[in-house]
């Protein structure tokens, strides 16, 4: 879907950390004259490349440059509350906000080539963001290739990319390529401190350790209870050599249940995957005996772990992954899908 105006789009604005050699490199494009036409973003979900990329919006449509190769302003201008607003000329967004389903119809990519087919009406540049060319399918990345491939003069295009498999190499052929990286948990804390929309009288560290460097997963999961989910997933997991099936139903019915079933779905089986890639990893010599997220992490870490074979990790982890797609895709229903979770696992642990 288009929108002219995200609902967390202020957010945009916060001050960025951990990303100041790719700041400079935006900024001595610019100076240089030798900015690219398309610039593809390129890393984790939720680590801030959609903030640098409104802020370098913020960048060409006002024009402006203080020497100090930083992006971040404290203040807003005129400029930022109308990109906010959706009412800038020069400005156009194609986001997806769906939890369900992550899908960019075609028609609000081809609606690019109209906007850039206009000389900007008060910047230099006429500038649009992608979020995310990952929720497109094969039409729409045909059709963000022409629009690519043949770019009119001042113009620049930021597309937002979480997955690589996710998009086609025509496109990423055509793109100035930036890497993010993970962020470290200190910067994560760092940004959610400065967050307004979050209580700053608890204890977030276990959301930020299960985000895994993503400020956007960080949020997310302080904003859904995750650590209270974790703890009763932990609890399922430990007491699987047991006939836990009352415990499995109980939770699956609480989280089908939920108004934002949906989100709460999505951070068991990010929490599923997590656990099991802590495992994936100790079978290769990465240690979990530090694990304290919640009560009993680590003696379930390595119960589970002692209990299934090496290969049988992955596919665990791969079959989370393959069933939360399908929910997704396929509408599946949200209790069945979480009791399966936890069935297929079971039927991999060696417990006779």
């Amino acid at each position: 879907m288009t929108s002219s105006a995200p609902p967390n789009l202020i957010g945009k604005y916060n001050e960025i950390f951990g990303y100041s050699d790719i700041e400079k490199n935006l900024f001595k494009c610019w100076k240089d004259g030798r900015l690219h036409h398309a610039w593809l973003f390129a890393g984790p979900k939720g680590v801030g490349k959609s903030s640098v990329a409104y802020q370098a919006a913020r960048l060409l449509l006002t024009n402006t440059f203080e020497n100090n190769n930083k992006l971040y302003k404290p203040k807003l201008s005129s400029v930022d509350n109308r990109i906010i607003n959706g009412t800038h000329p020069d400005f156009k967004q194609i986001l997806s906000f769906s939890i369900s389903k992550d899908t960019i119809p075609v028609d609000s990519v081809r609606t690019l080539a109209t906007f850039f087919s206009k000389t900007p009406a008060e910047s230099t540049f006429r500038v649009a963001i992608i979020d995310a060319v990952d929720d497109m399918n094969l039409y729409g990345h045909n059709a963000l290739l022409k629009i690519i491939e043949e770019p009119p003069n001042n113009s620049c295009i930021f597309i937002i990319n979480h997955i690589k498999a996710n998009i086609p190499a025509t496109i990423r052929s055509r793109c100035k390529i930036i890497n993010f990286n993970r962020l470290t948990d200190y910067n994560v804390e760092k940004i959610i401190n400065d967050n307004n929309s979050i209580k700053h009288n608890k204890d977030y560290s276990s959301e930020v350790k299960l985000a895994q460097g993503s400020v956007g997963k960080a949020i997310f999961y302080i904003n859904n209870e995750t650590k209270n989910i974790y703890e009763s997933m932990i609890s399922i997991l430990s007491n699987l050599d047991q006939d836990n099936i009352a415990e499995i139903y109980i939770f699956a019915e609480k989280i089908s249940s939920d108004k934002n079933k949906f989100a709460k779905l999505q951070i068991v089986s990010n929490s599923l995957q997590y656990f099991f890639v802590s495992i994936i990893k100790s079978f290769v010599g990465i240690s979990i005996e530090n694990r304290n997220l919640v009560k009993k992490e680590k003696e379930t870490l390595l119960k589970i772990k002692s209990n299934i074979k090496k290969e049988d990790a992955h596919v665990i982890w791969k079959n989370i992954l393959n069933k939360t797609n399908a929910f997704k895709t396929l509408n599946l229903d949200a209790k069945f899908t979480i009791i399966d979770f936890f069935t297929n696992i079971k039927s991999y642990c060696n417990y006779n």
